[in-house]
């Protein structure tokens, strides 16, 4: 992959438009397609510039060939949509589900502690329920629970979910005849 392949896969990543990589960078909209087209590189203060910019190294952009790419590191494969070296480890996304599953168990943790502070026994057609269910049942906090359920349900599916999306779209498309 070459310079203008990056660079452009680098851009579009970020959804920007020709012009406004040009204002970020400080160069001309010319400029950036002239990159791209592959009729030009950028100096090496663009360069800088450049890697900056979208958090890559300059082995990444300036080699034709990155380490990073496999065999398949030419001009002629497909780039692809957004570079490995510019994926981030961990989305937005799987952040907030990582906090709602600890907010789920943190709950559960002070259910638990509640109901050691103060034991309630709860009696159901002569059957006791103690401990966290006694609880639960005698102060009617199911609601708490079935919530709770929602919110680690919730949160692994924003941990997963994206990459489970894309895995089926994978195969979907590996099946489809082109």
């Amino acid at each position: 992959m070459t310079i203008g392949d990056k660079i452009l896969n680098l851009r579009k990543a970020r959804g920007w438009s020709q012009e406004e990589m040009a204002d970020r960078v400080g160069v001309s909209r010319q400029a950036v397609s002239r990159w791209e087209a592959g009729s030009a590189k950028p100096d090496a203060d663009k360069i800088v510039d450049i890697c900056d910019l979208f958090g890559v190294s300059a082995d990444y952009l300036l080699r034709d060939r990155y380490a990073g790419e496999g065999e398949l590191g030419n001009s002629d494969s497909a780039p692809a949509s957004v570079p490995e070296a510019v994926r981030p480890l961990v989305t937005p996304w799987q952040i907030l589900g990582i906090l709602m599953i600890v907010l789920g168990i943190l709950t559960f943790f002070a259910l638990g502690i509640m109901s050691a502070i103060a034991p309630h026994v709860y009696c159901v057609d002569g059957v006791e329920f103690r401990g966290v269910l006694g609880y639960i049942m005698g102060n009617h906090l199911w609601w708490l629970v079935n919530t709770d359920f929602a919110v680690i349900a919730l949160g692994v599916l924003l941990l997963v979910g994206p990459d489970i999306l894309k895995k089926t779209q994978e195969f979907f498309r590996k099946d489809t005849p082109a």
